[in-house]
Parts: structure tokens; C-alpha cells; sequence
């Protein structure tokens, strides 16, 4: 599933959307009906968009920090969820749910877009880094998978259309790539501008003022594509390799190293067979621990039914964030 999203990501796309989202910036801190819409935003990203903001976490532990398999990426991490994807139609589907045209939207709306932002650099970063065929970070101590995440941001923020697939082909090929790329996503933002446009893309935000993401964006385009030029003419062009000819090796992502012998028998084995429970409790411990866990959600649920506690909680809580200027 990995290697086929590999294959279906549209660097196009990703920096079309990251430029276009930035017009939500401009309407966190309108008052009263004039603010972006996020209900609209969810389905842009959650079905649309769904490839360009998903596997972030495995692009940059596959292609940043070099996990050889997505194997070893799931014998390495206890969740491999794709949870950045989710978090970011969560957040927008729960500003959606907030009081409309509040404080609370806004803000909430805001910390999905700058989410959607930071997982579609991160992706197109990752791909970049490998690409320019830069190492993978020596870094594996604690914090190194945030790290990483980082460093594939500001990546896909500095030479976002590197990202692009067919840039492993090298010389012209990719140079024209970049060049129709840069047109392409150039032209939709500029496009994006139209308020007739904004009500169909970033509802709302053709009522918000566009003067400062214009001129950011535009001097963001214009240094990126000089230093995607600079770079982009420094990857040769794609020769296969004997060993790629006649491969000793085969590459296969079930293996924990990331390949196999052709020659010899495969076997496949379940990572989640070998999970083992804490070894400082015992079966009896997590019964007690079980059953107390059923008893608490028990009374709680029933504190709820016969108590307006859990409303009044709530309330005071949007009221509070709804002060927030």
C-alpha cells in the first residue's frame, strides 16, 4: 500500500494545495460571518487529497531516516497508524462541530490548516531528500522521529518541487518538470485569487483581505524555483546499473532489511505474533486492573445520565476559549 501511494502522490497537487490553504490565514482573526468554512476543507483533504497528506510518518522513517522495509518500520514503531492524516480531518471536522463564526472555530480551523501544511511539506520533503540522494539522518536517539518530521518540512518548504517523481530522471526531463510544475501551481494560485474561485476552494476567504499571502506566496515561488533550478541540474541522469540488470538481491518490503535472495526459500512472519505483554505484571494483575477500568467508566457514565455536571463543564470551557481574542 505504501509503494502504490509512492506512485499515485501528485507533487503538483500537494503544492497546490499547500499555497491555496494559506489563504485561510487572513480570516483567523475576522469577527462575525467572515471566516473560512472548514466542513468544506474536510472533504477537500480527507477524500481529495487523501494520498498527498497520507504516510506522512512512514515517508520520512522510510526515505529521511532510511528504515530499509516497511518491515522494519513495523517491527520499529508500536503504532502505524496513519494518525497525522486523521488528526488533520479531526481537527477540521471538530472546528466544523464548533459554534459557527466563534473564536473557537477559528482557531481550531487554524490548527487544522497549519497540520494539512506541515504534512504535505513533510511528504514532498521526504521525497526530495531522496531524490537530491542527501544521506539518512545519523540522529536515532530520542526525538528523532519529530526530528526528522522537521527536517522533511523545511525540506519540502525550501525545494518543493524536487518532490515531484518524475525528477529521479535527471537532466532536461526533470528540469522541465520543475519548470511546468512551478507554471502549473503558479498559475492555480494566481487563479485561487478570483473571489468566484475562493467560494468553491477556501470558502470564506474571498471576504478576507489576500494582499499579504499574495505577496508571501509570490516571493516564496520565486525563491524556491531559483533554488530547485540550482539544485535540480545537479541530478544526473538516470542510467540503470548492472546490478539492477542482473540484481543478486531483490528488494522486498517484507523483509525487515529491505530485501531478499531470489535463491532461497521466503518465509513471512507476522510482526504482531512476537508482541509481548509488560513483563512486570502478571494475567492476575491485569484482570484486577480490567475490572477496576469497568467499574470507573461504569460510574462515570452513570454520574453523566444522573448529573447536568458533565454540561455545565462543557459550557464553561467553550465560553472560556470563546474569549480568547
Amino acid at each position: 500500500q505504501w509503494e502504490a501511494q509512492l506512485l499515485s502522490f501528485s507533487g503538483f497537487e500537494a503544492i497546490v494545495a499547500l499555497t491555496v490553504l494559506c489563504r485561510a490565514f487572513p480570516c483567523i482573526n475576522m469577527d462575525g460571518e467572515n471566516g473560512v468554512r472548514p466542513g468544506y476543507l474536510t472533504i477537500l483533504l480527507g477524500l481529495v487529497l487523501s494520498e498527498e497528506i497520507g504516510f506522512v510518518v512512514v515517508n520520512v522513517t522510510m526515505l529521511i531516516r532510511g528504515m530499509p522495509s516497511i518491515s522494519a518500520y513495523a517491527l520499529s514503531h508500536k503504532v502505524i497508524q496513519d494518525w497525522p492524516r486523521k488528526l488533520v480531518v479531526f481537527l477540521l471536522i471538530l472546528a466544523s462541530a464548533a459554534p459557527v463564526d466563534s473564536a473557537t472555530q477559528r482557531w481550531i480551523t487554524l490548527a487544522g490548516v497549519v497540520a494539512a501544511i506541515s504534512v504535505l511539506a513533510a511528504n514532498l520533503g521526504s521525497r526530495a531528500w531522496v531524490h537530491l540522494k542527501i544521506n539518512p539522518l545519523a540522529y536515532a536517539g530520542p526525538g528523532a522521529g519529530v526530528l526528522a518530521f522537521l527536517v522533511a518540512t523545511l525540506t519540502g518548504l525550501i525545494v518543493p518541487f524536487i518532490g515531484h517523481r518524475e525528477v529521479r530522471a535527471g537532466g532536461k526531463a526533470a528540469m522541465e518538470v520543475l519548470l511546468r510544475s512551478f507554471f502549473l501551481s503558479a498559475a492555480c494560485f494566481v487563479l485561487s485569487d478570483v473571489d468566484a474561485v475562493q467560494q468553491f476552494v477556501i470558502v470564506g476567504s474571498e471576504m478576507c483581505n489576500q494582499d499579504v499571502v499574495n505577496i508571501s506566496v509570490g516571493v516564496w515561488f520565486l525563491v524556491t524555483l531559483y533554488i530547485c533550478t540550482f539544485l535540480v541540474a545537479r541530478i544526473k541522469t538516470y542510467r540503470p546499473t548492472p546490478e539492477e540488470v542482473e540484481p543478486i538481491l531483490v528488494e522486498d518490503h517484507a523483509s525487515p532489511v529491505g530485501y531478499v535472495v531470489p535463491s532461497l526459500p521466503d518465509v513471512e512472519i507476522d510482526p504482531s505474533l512476537g508482541v509481548k505483554g509488560a513483563p512486570c505484571c502478571s494475567m492476575k494483575v491485569y484482570y484486577v486492573v480490567a475490572i477496576l477500568l469497568g467499574l470507573v467508566v461504569a460510574a462515570i457514565c452513570g454520574f453523566m445520565a444522573f448529573s447536568d455536571a458533565d454540561d455545565s463543564i462543557t459550557s464553561q470551557l467553550f465560553d472560556l476559549l470563546q474569549t480568547i481574542p
